[in-house]
């Protein structure tokens, strides 16, 4: 299985989970999951890279 960054399979799908960052203290030890909704590695590959800049976008601005 290739290395994908913060994408995982979990039961038969594929999921993007990611820890929040500790600047808040609210945030210790929390994580966000979103299911990429696709039991296909070649699906994940595309979806993952994706869902991860859009929350670097996000955690950037915040």
């Amino acid at each position: 299985m290739a290395r994908l960054n913060h994408t995982m399979r979990r039961g038969a799908v594929y999921v993007w989970r990611r820890r929040l960052p500790a600047g808040h203290p609210s945030y210790k030890g929390k994580y966000v999951q979103i299911s990429l909704r696709t039991k296909e590695l070649s699906t994940a590959e595309v979806l993952g890279p994706l869902v991860n800049t859009a929350f670097n976008d996000i955690i950037k601005r915040v």
